[in-house]
């Protein structure tokens, strides 16, 4: 749902760089957890600069999805449903999502069917939920900023105001980061993540 919104804003309208693209991804093994991502890469403007017109943009996109008709909000998820049930094309998809169960270790055959019947019964109220508690403004949001400084857009001596900490990157600084994220288990249904977001 935000894949075509995020590339229009960012790439078309504000053309931060060529590359913009978002989604959600698995990450983990065994209990798996979802992550949301948004990939930019630019020429001309900085990671720092790129973090904030993406910061700006996750609550218009909240504001969009609010604000969509009923039948614009229906047909996306019934595009997402028709993802899913989508059988795979080349024997290279394929033998990706039969890897990908046999290395979670989960064995979910049925993963794809299972997801459309929840991704029917998914409310606006819901999308809503979870766009502003889990990802953009909650008690529990958490996220990881991975910028890429180069040669024309040098790393900053001083942390930005809106920094808390900098970290540097090394395996065990980021699992032990990852290890407090309270990120969605894929075990999980939607409403009982929004059911367990909102309690919290």
């Amino acid at each position: 749902m935000m894949r075509e919104p995020c590339f229009t804003e960012l790439r078309t309208k504000q053309q931060i760089g060529y590359i913009v693209s978002s989604g959600v991804h698995n990450y983990g093994r065994g209990a798996r957890q979802l992550g949301f991502s948004v990939h930019a890469l630019s020429k001309t403007l900085g990671p720092d600069e790129i973090c904030s017109r993406i910061d700006a943009f996750l609550p218009q996109f909240r504001e969009l999805v609010r604000n969509m008709s009923d039948e614009e909000f229906d047909m996306h998820v019934g595009s997402q449903v028709s993802k899913q049930l989508e059988p795979p094309t080349k024997a290279d998809a394929e033998f990706g999502l039969i890897l990908g169960e046999v290395f979670s270790g989960d064995l979910k055959w049925d993963r794809a069917a299972v997801k459309a019947e929840l991704l029917k019964t998914i409310t606006r109220q819901e999308v809503l939920a979870l766009l502003g508690g889990e990802m953009l403004d909650g008690d529990g949001a958490k996220r990881l900023n991975v910028l890429v400084y180069g040669k024309n857009h040098p790393r900053p001596e001083h942390s930005s105001e809106d920094e808390t900490t900098a970290i540097e990157l090394v395996p065990e600084t980021l699992q032990a980061f990852t290890r407090t994220l309270a990120m969605q288990d894929t075990t999980v249904t939607p409403q009982q993540a929004i059911a367990n977001a909102a309690s919290s």
